[in-house]
């Protein structure tokens, strides 16, 4: 059976802080069980931006905590995205926020 209803993220947030030794955990909600990519975005001036994606297969719905290690990333403010993915391959908006990783 084919669903057409795309999964949403809601609620998205780190919890504790995010440093680059240790990782960090990232808290989010799921409308229906998913595959997530999370995608950390660095700009620094007119250099490239910096991009490193993590994907957390066969997350279930409801709230999910997702362990992050945070060793690609240095110190510094990243955006943080989050995309899911249902089995059926609709695809969520995408769900943004600032975060700051620490040393």
């Amino acid at each position: 059976m084919f669903v057409w209803t795309r999964p949403t993220i809601t609620g998205l947030k780190l919890v504790g802080a995010l440093t680059g030794r240790a990782g960090g955990r990232v808290k989010l909600k799921l409308s229906e069980a998913a595959a997530v990519t999370l995608t950390f975005t660095r700009k620094a001036g007119k250099a490239k931006p910096v991009r490193v994606r993590v994907t957390f297969k066969g997350r279930r719905a409801g709230t999910n905590t997702l362990r992050v290690k945070a060793g690609r990333l240095p110190a510094g403010r990243w955006t943080l995205s989050a995309v899911a993915v249902d089995a059926a391959g609709n695809r969520s908006k995408a769900v943004t926020r600032l975060v700051r990783v620490a040393r």
